[in-house]
């Protein structure tokens, strides 16, 4: 429950005790803007944009250097793009054949990211550590099936007829 506080800041709220207790850790300031507040980002626009570019292609550079994975499937890409072309009847049809590259792409991204994450925090073997990559990696692998299924049925309607 959001209460009032008596702060320098008219109208402001103060976070709920768990969140207190979580920005003190961090040393961030335990009260909000009012919940109808437009927040001046004085860093938005045009430079928080080229600043979210840059990040992004920080994160591409290092799923490439760092995970085979990523690479084997920017590879399988650049083979499947051209047939895409050959394949689709139609722009619905491309998007779906590349879009399902892409999602593959995706979850490899963010797989290894939950790797990296729960490799900074402990290297001991723990239960849930190697539940988080199991789940990380069957995101990888439902998409890969996606992949293969979206793929297969336009194929075989296409060679069949």
């Amino acid at each position: 429950i959001m209460e009032r506080s008596v702060t320098d800041r008219p109208g402001a709220v103060t976070a709920p005790p768990a969140r207190q207790f979580a920005v003190a850790l961090a040393g961030a300031p335990a009260s909000l803007p009012p919940m109808n507040a437009i927040v001046h980002d004085p860093h938005g626009g045009l430079p928080r944009l080229i600043d979210a570019t840059r990040y992004s292609m920080r994160g591409l550079r290092a799923a490439w250097t760092h995970e085979e994975g990523f690479r084997t499937e920017c590879l399988l890409m650049l083979l499947l793009a051209p047939a895409a072309i050959w394949l689709a009847s139609d722009s619905v049809e491309f998007i779906l054949l590349i879009g399902s590259c892409l999602m593959v792409m995706l979850a490899e991204i963010i797989n290894s990211a939950i790797e990296s994450v729960v490799d900074r925090v402990s290297l001991d073997q723990h239960p849930l550590s190697g539940q988080a990559k199991d789940l990380g990696s069957a995101a990888v692998f439902i998409c890969m099936m996606m992949v293969l299924l979206v793929w297969g049925t336009l194929l075989g309607s296409r060679l069949l007829g």
